[in-house]
């Protein structure tokens, strides 16, 4: 991405044949290889002249074929301030990266923390202010360029997709930042849809973090043991003396898959339920590589802030989680419980039936339910199996639903067929 942003500024400088080339902040260090070489020259030509073209600084490099590559980037002239910024901040990140690592490397050798701490915190500012500080045009105009550049160069999508089709058809994959709420009445797997998800993200080789205030690792890990296997795990965990010879063997065979989940699934269910705490350890996840953070649930944590009801609790715990979300830039899954007014009126929930506080709500970008289908004859309960994924709420993302088959014995959820 770097090097089609150095192309792009380079086109647009060589296309524009120096109109405007001084009113940018940019210098040959923001350039690697031939690029720079290219840069001095065009820097060169305009200081004596004031013009150059593609030609001239061809003729002087010896660099046409390079030139020509570069003129071939698909240059937008609307777009250069856009280029500019993106080569500065993928400059900024680089050279950030490569300070945090040197300095580890000097703190495992047994060098002064806080000598290099307050090292690394100036040169990170002084390069923030090299490279973060200059912008161009407005900021609504700023944020068309950045969607622009990244349709221009064929940039991959930071969008996050679970490899778990009702989820993805949904969303359509979720971005950094962005909060899923997932609200049910107790016993319709809420527990197991997030596991779902984890699962398949770890399929995925994508890793993940889940803070589990309800339930401790055995019962996580025994459910995981069922979705890996597609056994009924519940004898396994609690009477393995019961298992008979065979069972026993199938349940053995599957222990590799079950250590490659547990490198992507990083579990935290001893960290309380203090948000100050969880913060803290989410950073560490992040760090460690996490791509989506998971909170099992949302009604077990206390508040931010002493001496508040509950409701303003859950508001300062929902707007915490967000802005957790944004810090760390991934996206996150927060459960939640739902009201027994759905429940008692054996209907669909709707937004208003989430626990405690509207700014769950509010918050969310997405809100999803898991519900049972309840039969017209109120003598007749729901078929425990069949379950809906509600999409209430979709910001960008719309509203829909899944039909769900929720196989108990295994904690998994499968896509009904509908014919």
């Amino acid at each position: 991405m770097k090097k089609h942003y150095e192309n792009a500024i380079l086109a647009g400088f060589l296309l524009s044949e120096g109109v405007g080339f001084k009113s940018f902040s940019i210098s040959k260090e923001d350039f690697t290889g031939t690029n720079r070489e290219i840069f001095e020259t065009i820097t060169k030509q305009y200081e004596a002249g004031g013009k150059f073209d593609a030609l001239t600084v061809s003729l002087e490099t010896g660099r046409a074929t390079d030139i020509s590559e570069i003129l071939n980037t698909g240059f937008s002239e609307s777009m250069l301030p856009t280029y500019i910024t993106g080569l500065q901040q993928a400059i900024l990140t680089e050279k950030v990266e490569h300070i945090r690592t040197v300095a580890a490397e000097r703190i495992q050798a047994g060098d002064d923390i806080v000598n290099i701490a307050m090292r690394v915190t100036a040169k990170i500012e002084e390069l923030q202010n090299r490279y973060g500080e200059k912008k161009y045009g407005s900021e609504l105009s700023r944020a068309f360029n950045d969607i622009l550049g990244k349709i221009a160069s064929g940039e991959k999508s930071e969008a996050l997709e679970f490899g778990f089709p009702p989820a993805d058809h949904l969303t359509g994959g979720v971005l950094p930042g962005e909060s899923i709420i997932l609200a049910g009445r107790p016993s319709c797997g809420k527990t197991a849809f997030c596991l779902n998800l984890l699962k398949s993200l770890a399929e995925h080789s994508k890793k993940s973090a889940l803070f589990s205030l309800e339930m401790g690792a055995p019962g996580i890990a025994g459910r995981l043991l069922g979705q890996v296997s597609f056994m009924d795990s519940r004898k396994a965990v609690r009477r393995p003396d019961l298992l008979e010879d065979p069972q026993r063997a199938e349940f053995l065979a599957y222990a590799p898959a079950i250590e490659a989940l547990c490198a992507q699934i990083e579990l935290f269910s001893t960290c309380g339920t203090n948000f100050d705490t969880i913060r803290r350890l989410a950073r560490k996840a992040v760090s460690r590589g996490a791509k989506f953070l998971a909170l099992d649930y949302v009604q077990l944590l206390e508040g931010i802030e002493g001496k508040l009801n509950r409701n303003s609790e859950i508001e300062k715990i929902s707007r915490g989680w967000k802005a957790l979300l944004r810090e760390l830039h991934v996206p996150g899954l927060l459960l939640s419980q739902l009201s027994r007014k759905c429940e008692e009126e054996r209907r669909l929930p709707v937004l208003s039936d989430l626990r405690d506080s509207g700014s769950i709500e509010q918050d969310a970008d997405i809100v999803w339910f898991l519900s049972p289908v309840y039969p017209k004859n109120k003598n007749e309960m729901p078929n425990p199996e069949q379950i809906r994924l509600i999409q209430a709420k979709g910001r960008d993302h719309g509203i829909g639903f899944k039909r769900l088959i929720f196989k108990r014995e295994i904690q998994t959820f499968f896509e009904e067929e509908v014919e």
